[in-house]
């Protein structure tokens, strides 16, 4: 089994050699989206400052992940930080802020980070099954990892449709309220 990636080992052999950063942007942008949320609750002060340490603890593995990267996976890995992390949670503030009122707001914004906080916990799941449990087909298997694949991408799409679907009838709610 191979040794896992530690940043330690990054900054050590000063390359991120074909290790992913997807799975620290992502983060990052659910610890700064988590943020936003205890903002907006009047007793979010806990989750406020465990999100904030989150934050920048995630925010030093994406610049380090980056310095270290090479050259191709650098300048994808800095685009998906940038569209993640600086324009889809300027967006979501900004349509929060602006269209919602202030108990809708702490709802969107709550089923959006209980949205990416599973998908965040469930996306190593995933990869773990194809590269551990089976690594390769194997004749002793009916099915491959593929069965498994799917499963998850089709559980993450019903969180998903239920959330918008929820998020669209209190959208509605308001349309027809004022």
């Amino acid at each position: 089994m191979p040794e896992p990636t530690s940043f330690k080992s990054i900054v050590k052999k000063k390359s991120t050699e074909n290790f992913n950063g997807m799975s620290y942007i992502c983060t990052l942008l659910s610890t700064s989206l988590w943020t936003y949320y205890g903002l907006l609750k009047h007793d979010g002060m806990l989750t406020i400052t465990i999100n904030v340490a989150g934050a920048i603890l995630q925010a030093i593995y994406v610049i380090l992940f980056i310095i270290y990267a090479p050259k191709d996976s650098k300048v994808k890995h800095l685009k998906l930080a940038g569209i993640l992390n600086l324009g889809f949670y300027t967006t979501v503030v900004l349509i929060t802020f602006l269209a919602t009122h202030v108990s809708v707001r702490i709802t969107v914004i709550g089923f959006l980070c209980a949205g990416l906080t599973l998908v965040m916990y469930a996306s190593p799941l995933e990869s773990m099954v194809s590269k551990y449990i089976f690594p390769y087909p194997s004749p002793h298997v009916a099915f491959g990892p593929e069965p498994y694949h799917t499963l998850a991408r089709l559980v993450g799409i019903s969180f998903f449709t239920f959330t918008f679907r929820i998020l669209f009838q209190i959208w509605e709610l308001l349309v027809t309220v004022s």
